[in-house]
């Protein structure tokens, strides 16, 4: 699978058609300008950059030269939701106990 198009690779104007219609992106844009101050914002503000990624992806996937597929789209969301659910395990210290996460959704 290919890697989705950047957030810098889209037009601030481009992005701006995306908050217009979904305003999670619009906040999601916003916090992206914070600097994390600790290891769980820092995983949250992964998390915002992966949706917003998945959402311009989907937005603009007309206009893009290279267009990305809808799998695409998905299955970097899932890899994302995965990486995201296994730092959080190993920021929390439940990587080092006998139990399984499971994400639903």
């Amino acid at each position: 699978m290919r890697p989705l198009p950047s957030l810098s690779s889209y037009t601030d104007s481009q992005l701006e058609e995306v908050s217009a219609l979904w305003p999670a992106a619009a906040r999601y844009r916003s916090l992206l300008l914070k600097k994390p101050t600790s290891a769980v914002e820092a995983l949250k503000l992964k998390r915002h950059e992966e949706w917003l990624k998945c959402a311009a992806a989907l937005f603009h996937k007309s206009d893009l030269d290279n267009a990305v597929t809808d799998q695409e789209i998905c299955y970097s969301w899932s890899q994302a939701a995965d990486h995201n659910l296994k730092e959080a395990a190993r920021i929390s210290g439940l990587d080092q106990c006998e139990i399984a996460v499971f994400a639903l959704g």
